[in-house]
């Protein structure tokens, strides 16, 4: 696959940039979601956990659409 696990915090702050809001917790999840226009299926990560797992990166970008290599050149960034 090729992906590796991003920090925690790295990853929160690319979705922030993204315009996605965390919508609510549940249990040790984070429910992340755009306020106009939501995602048919939100996006959800354990927020204590030290790092996302490659394959919740995978699903994530499969659901926003968006390519690994945009996400290796944005996530840089932070």
């Amino acid at each position: 696959m090729g992906f590796q696990p991003i920090p925690t915090k790295k990853f929160i702050a690319w979705l922030k940039s993204k315009g996605l809001t965390r919508i609510r917790s549940k249990g040790d999840h984070d429910i992340w979601n755009f306020l106009i226009n939501p995602l048919n299926r939100p996006i959800v990560i354990r927020s204590k956990d030290k790092e996302i797992p490659p394959l919740h990166i995978n699903s994530t970008l499969l659901t926003l659409g968006i390519s690994y290599k945009d996400f290796q050149k944005e996530i840089n960034l932070f």
